[in-house]
């Protein structure tokens, strides 16, 4: 369940230009977890309502 809250907090750090380098573990489970497809499908920028402007 962890998983689910992760990627978003950690791209709202990374968004904020937050240097997400002293967390490793929480970087490379991210990086896991953004090549699944249900994580991929789920991405914001993937939803039908998402102004083209954000795509």
């Amino acid at each position: 369940m962890a998983d689910i809250f992760l990627v978003p907090q950690f791209a709202i750090g990374v968004n904020s230009g937050l240097d997400m380098t002293p967390y490793p573990i929480m970087s490379r489970v991210n990086a896991t977890l953004g090549e699944l497809d249900a994580f991929k499908a789920a991405h914001p920028r993937q939803q039908p309502d998402c102004p083209p402007e954000m795509r």
